[in-house]
């Protein structure tokens, strides 16, 4: 059904709505009565058979990306940030893809309005002054509009930063001169400037402080070592990846959120549905999906609640024995649902949606074909070691207690970040996550301490016989059932600390005079020097 170009999404009740009005226009309510008459013209099942009307909806691109709000959209580019009304949106929108809150933060244009209205009540009043100061304000944006094709908020604050300069120097010089009337106007110019400035609010939004608590932490190691991480950088990526709607072949992976202390018992209580909660309030309730993880298998119908216009997949809470190949094709290729009683649905690769999965433990698989489809975020531990909630840190419910101010804020924040993932360089590359502490706890889960603390003790780039090694480490008491096993725990090791182990046959073995060796050895230290990384090929 579509409403100027915004299609709402067809069920049994708008459709039967839609019906009755146009029954009631064309004064035929015999034609009504007939139609109420065929309860099973309403079913979901007949509805499937619904002509879909032809034309192009509207779509993110490489350079772009907007956010719809309840009284206009916000479009967001490299180099600008613009509000927009929704006559100027080219292509069909889904009204499940508009946001429930209005905007009026500071890439709206209300402050120009606001202008012109004082502008108008002070020409009234006969302020002189206060007409001088909007006048020039008023030009100044007309000028810069006429230059850049546009005017935001930021060239906004700009121009009033750059009077405020002018008026203070001048201020100054008529200090200097000891003229009273120049200071008295300069004074009065620079107050009203101050009125304006005060609509830019420095305060951070609750949610951006939000992910600082649970992007970043500092432990103590079991050895003494401090360890401290900050992947604010990582999880601003994530987000903004996730709202963006244009699909990279060069760049289509899973964001996963796991807990940075991962165990085997399902703790959680870390915020990593908070950071997904935004989600819903950002790109519209009914186009992001939540399924249950411990429910999710690879059968036929895995992805039931799916629909036409799901533009994001969240996997909650999924268990450790999770399955990360059986999303594959879905992440990268072809995504393909099967629903009982609805017809098959294969999404264009420019619509497949975007996938996040939330867990409590190391689930994904270990391999590189993983890693090249997923964006591992390991979740702090602040809340759970602090014993705190989101609640008792901020005072209230984080967006369900917010007002008008901080939705606002909140807005701004992710325009930001949008606009910053839209300035990347190169759009392949992502953010290098650290995984120092998360792989620092997870490496007793996944290698006997014993074995840990004798490989910590050797020394690097310095040759072992392999056979040594596994004598050693049975005397120790543990017990490798084939060599393979012990092997497959080295290279654990050796990942989880950052190592590598040193090669010289096509079978991943190192050899000399006809005896396996093992040589631990640093990796690459410029890996973990930058933030960003390009993807393999």
């Amino acid at each position: 059904i579509l409403t100027e170009n915004i299609w709402v999404k067809s069920t049994n009740k708008t459709v039967k709505d839609a019906l009755h009005h146009y029954c009631q226009e064309q004064r035929r309510p015999d034609v009504w009565r007939l139609l109420v008459n065929k309860n099973k013209l309403f079913t979901p099942a007949m509805l499937t058979g619904l002509n879909t009307l032809p034309g192009d909806f509207y779509r993110d691109t490489p350079d772009a990306c907007s956010l719809f709000f309840q009284n206009g959209v916000i479009e967001i580019t490299a180099s600008r940030i613009i509000w927009k009304p929704y006559t100027e949106i080219t292509g069909y929108l889904w009204e499940d893809q508009i946001a429930e809150h209005s905007y009026s933060g500071r890439y709206h244009r209300q402050y120009e309005q606001r202008l012109r209205t004082d502008l108008h009540a002070a020409m009234k009043a006969r302020q002189q002054i206060r007409v001088n100061v909007l006048r020039h304000i008023l030009n100044a944006l007309q000028y810069f509009r006429k230059e850049h094709g546009t005017s935001g908020d930021p060239e906004f604050f700009k121009i009033l930063e750059r009077l405020s300069e002018n008026a203070s120097e001048a201020m100054q010089y008529a200090i200097q001169a000891q003229r009273t009337d120049l200071i008295q106007q300069y004074d009065e110019e620079l107050k009203i400037l101050h009125d304006y400035y005060e609509w830019k609010d420095q305060r951070k939004s609750e949610y951006q402080r939000f992910l600082e608590l649970v992007s970043s932490e500092e432990i103590e190691e079991y050895t003494g070592k401090t360890i401290h991480v900050n992947n604010l950088h990582a999880f601003e990526y994530a987000v903004a990846y996730l709202i963006h709607g244009y699909n990279s072949k060069a760049n289509m992976r899973a964001v996963v959120l796991a807990d940075s202390n991962p165990a085997f018992v399902a703790n959680g209580r870390r915020g990593k549905g908070v950071i997904l909660q935004a989600m819903k309030h950002i790109k519209g309730k009914g186009i992001v999906v939540k399924e249950d993880g411990k429910a999710f298998d690879n059968k036929q119908f895995k992805f039931q609640l799916v629909r036409p216009n799901t533009r994001l997949l969240i996997l909650d809470d999924v268990p450790e024995n999770f399955d990360f190949t059986m999303l594959f094709s879905a992440i990268t290729d072809v995504f393909v649902v099967e629903s009982k009683g609805i017809s098959r649905i294969a999404f264009e690769f420019e619509d497949i949606p975007r996938i996040a999965i939330t867990t409590n433990h190391p689930c994904y698989d270990e391999g590189v074909s993983s890693s090249d489809r997923s964006l591992l975020l390991p979740v702090a531990d602040y809340f759970v070691k602090n014993g705190l909630t989101p609640f008792q840190v901020f005072g209230h419910m984080l967006f369900d207690d917010w007002d008008q101010d901080e939705w606002d804020r909140f807005f701004d924040y992710i325009i930001e970040i949008l606009q910053r993932f839209l300035q990347r360089p190169d759009p392949s590359v992502v953010p290098v996550v650290d995984l120092s502490i998360f792989n620092a706890n997870k490496l007793l889960l996944k290698v006997p301490e014993p074995m840990v603390n004798y490989l910590d003790a050797l020394q690097i780039d310095k040759d072992y016989e392999h056979q040594e090694l596994v004598k050693d480490l049975t005397n120790l008491g543990l017990n490798f059932r084939t060599t393979n096993e012990f092997n497959r725990l080295l290279h654990t090791y050796c990942r989880l600390r950052g190592y590598t182990l040193k090669t010289n046959t096509k079978d991943g073995r190192y050899i000399s005079n006809n005896i396996q060796y093992v040589c631990i050895q640093p990796t690459t230290p410029d890996m973990f020097d930058a933030k960003w990384k390009k993807p393999k090929q």
